[in-house]
């Protein structure tokens, strides 16, 4: 914190430095040099006070006593005591910083070599929103030890290392983030100079924390790039090399020892990180009639109020009411293009009650067997009702106990853009190995889909084939290749490394038994409309003409009241006026939790973690 988030000058010192040298003087007289002070600085505090003792003793540390360590330390935390009622401010863009990233879903914690109750007291103090706090103190081991961002991740429910970013200002900050296996970062807003972080060999160096924002969106900056050398530059050939260093910079699972890569999740780390870099809801929302000492709601009763909700105003609502919680975190031209939204249900064979969520998508997945011919035999695959017996089996909340029952997955909207991945890789009980799946499934180049929906949509429902990547080879080891129509003259060609042909526009030529990824675009697509939370009419669903009436649920969700028009005044133009004869359409929740298990694609846009360091 101290140096990396905190401006922790005390009488022109730092204050973990000035607790050092005050700490020595008070207990023997010794006076320690500024250098020497900084040279421990971001270390386990008593690992740093037995450094400071055996360098200004001449001795090893190994004969520093330990008793007489803890005896220091005792000094220390009241010298440090009454040195941090004095911090009261912050690196310039903190808490701005702190406030953007926890509204993009990122986790935010700080971890300190100064006791928890320093590191509580000063997060307090400066009016933080964190996700967590952490002392080496507390936990019995301090940097270069990577213990606290391991406590951290547990806290926050993230198991890769690979997604977290460790921020510091010392050389030690670097050296835990590496032990870690996390990014790390260093500031220049410490006292180390850049020479000295550079020697720890940081992943980035920026100026202050306020610059970090710039940094985690490197994803659309290269993406841009490659579109304007597409697009703007009149050349035959063009590397995505640009585009290839971010990715290997920043994904380095999806570039490990030259392995091959699954194409699907490098689809996924693209649209995920390009709605991250995109997303315009920057500040997390905050419910003001909420308290924080309320108690969670039980998960059984939130089900039988989305039910009786649901009795109410019908299914749509509820799914508008799903949708319009998501778009209060994930604004972006690939939500308004690539998401949709699926309908989940549990129905108890033994009561009959029915559990149902509604969750957004990015793609769909779906299930390639022998025996399928065609990609209407995968979606009805797809959306069949699934049997959970044995250990699968659901904890009716009526029955209060594990029941046999029924899930069954709809596709409830579907965005302008349709991503299909066709699972054509299976695990063989038999060899122990994966196996891949050359099944052709015939596909026309337009399809209507209208069959396979459960809800009214608003635009066309047939769709254009417009891409198709191909994966060559089986499950160890192939190639992709990809077949994209221009969108000028609607022509197909076929890309594969340095060999670009033409290729007829016929489902046989376009959709081979190598298809891996299907791209679908909606024939009227040029209707799509950017969403919000304030334009209801935008959103896919109908719950009514204008969808105004979810005005009513837009007002309570950012705690706002409908203005009133004044006594005897005439009545202002309603917001969003609902049509004379407009008849209400379907009807639904706000459950964004995965507990039914969807089968779409992940939407865990803003995974990342950022942990930093108080001291």
């Amino acid at each position: 914190m101290a140096g990396t988030t905190v401006n922790d000058l005390v009488d022109g010192e730092p204050l973990v430095i000035a607790a050092f040298r005050a700490t020595l003087k008070a207990y023997d007289g010794t006076e320690v040099e500024f250098a020497k002070a900084n040279e421990v600085r971001g270390y386990e505090k008593k690992e740093a006070l037995k450094l400071l003792m055996s360098s200004t003793r001449g001795v090893e540390s190994e004969a520093i006593d330990q008793a007489e360590v803890d005896l220091v330390y005792k000094t220390f935390e009241a010298e440090l005591e009454k040195l941090s009622c004095r911090i009261n401010s912050e690196i310039e863009g903190t808490s701005s910083l702190f406030q953007e990233l926890r509204g993009r879903g990122i986790k935010v914690c700080v971890g300190s070599g100064f006791p928890e109750h320093v590191v509580e007291s000063i997060v307090k103090n400066l009016g933080w929103s964190v996700d967590g706090f952490f002392s080496s103190a507390n936990l019995g081991a301090g940097r270069p030890d990577p213990i606290m961002i391991h406590a951290a991740m547990k806290s926050c429910g993230v198991e890769s290392p690979e997604r977290v970013v460790k921020i510091g200002d010392t050389k030690v900050d670097v050296e835990e983030g590496k032990n870690a296996k996390a990014w790390t970062v260093s500031v220049l807003t410490g006292t180390q100079p850049r020479e000295k972080l550079e020697a720890a060999g940081p992943d980035f160096i920026i100026e202050s924390v306020a610059e970090l924002t710039n940094l985690l969106k490197h994803l659309a900056k290269g993406f841009a790039k490659l579109q304007e050398m597409l697009w703007q530059k009149r050349s035959r050939t063009h590397s995505p090399s640009q585009l290839y260093g971010t990715l290997s910079k920043f994904a380095r699972h999806l570039f490990r020892d030259s392995d091959q890569q699954d194409a699907q999740e490098l689809l996924a780390y693209l649209l995920d990180g390009l709605h991250e870099d995109l997303n315009l809801v920057q500040v997390e929302r905050k419910d003001h009639r909420k308290k924080e000492s309320e108690p969670k709601v039980d998960s059984d009763e939130e089900d039988e109020r989305m039910a009786q909700l649901e009795r109410e105003k019908g299914e749509e609502y509820v799914a508008a009411l799903t949708w319009m919680k998501h778009l209060m975190r994930h604004k972006s031209v690939l939500v308004d293009l690539f998401q949709g939204q699926l309908r989940s249900r549990l129905t108890c064979n033994t009561c009959g009650h029915q559990s149902k969520t509604f969750d957004p998508y990015l793609y769909i997945a779906l299930p390639v067997h022998y025996g399928m011919n065609s990609l209407q035999d995968a979606l009805l695959h797809f959306l069949k009702e699934e049997h959970l017996t044995g250990d699968e089996r659901w904890r009716c909340p009526k029955c209060k106990k594990r029941v046999d029952s029924v899930k069954k997955i709809d596709l409830w909207k579907l965005p302008p853009v349709l991503l299909v991945h066709l699972k054509r890789f299976e695990f063989d009980t038999s060899t122990c190995r994966f196996k891949k799946i050359n099944v052709r499934l015939r596909t026309p180049l337009s399809i209507d889909l209208s069959s396979y929906v459960s809800s009214q949509q608003k635009g066309s429902l047939v769709y254009d084939v417009i891409a198709v990547a191909n994966h060559i080879g089986h499950a160890g080891r192939g190639h992709y290749t990809a077949i994209c129509r221009h969108h000028l003259h609607n022509r197909f060609y076929h890309f594969n490394d340095t060999d670009v042909h033409e290729v007829r526009a016929d489902d046989n030529e376009v959709i081979t038994r190598e298809a891996y990824l299907l791209f679908l675009m909606r024939r009227d697509i040029s209707d799509w409309e950017a969403q919000s939370i304030s334009r209801p009419e935008a959103w896919p669903h109908y719950v009514s003409r204008q969808n105004s009436a979810m005005m009513p649920a837009i007002w309570e969700a950012v705690g706002r009241k409908p203005q009133q028009p004044a006594p005897h005044a005439p009545a202002p133009a309603v917001v969003l006026p609902e049509q004379p004869n407009e008849e209400p359409g379907p009807p639904g929740e706000p459950d964004l939790s995965d507990r039914h298990g969807s089968r779409g694609g992940p939407c865990n846009v803003g995974s990342y973690f950022a942990c930093h360091n108080l001291a």
